[in-house]
């Protein structure tokens, strides 16, 4: 094996390490993701995974497949943050519904990943935006 391909892989089982840790053990990230403990231990001894368990674990672990699978990390669109925070602060205020620090950038989070998730000129995305904060006081 090309020593490229030896430290992708290298790689890549770090990031799964990194991921068990997060979660706790092997065990409990293999639950999670719902997937057998057996194929998370052969992707840890150097399997590829399939595209479906790279989905069920980035999603188990609340992280990007990008990053999973290749350790890249996504670019943040600045101004489209500033606008999630935006709608959000504008959404709660003075609805009388208080989220604490951790809630609201749970929430600004999330938001920021369901609009990016698509390709929307601005006046698609604010309405976006809108819709989903108001999704979410109801939540």
């Amino acid at each position: 094996m090309p020593r490229e391909a030896q430290d992708q892989r290298s790689a890549f089982i770090n990031r799964l390490e990194l991921l068990a840790a997060k979660l706790g053990s092997r065990y409990k990230l293999a639950q999670k993701a719902g997937i057998k403990q057996s194929t998370l231990q052969a992707y840890a001894s150097g399997s590829e995974p399939t595209r479906p368990a790279l989905i069920k674990l980035a999603r188990a672990a609340d992280v990007s497949i990008d990053w999973l699978a290749a350790g890249q990390r996504r670019e943040i669109d600045v101004e489209l943050l500033r606008q999630v925070i935006e709608g959000v602060e504008r959404g709660f205020r003075g609805s009388g519904i208080r989220l604490d620090a951790r809630s609201r950038a749970q929430m600004i989070a999330e938001i920021y990943a369901a609009v990016t998730e698509e390709e929307l000129p601005d006046e698609a995305r604010h309405a976006k935006i809108v819709e989903l904060v108001r999704w979410r006081q109801r939540a």
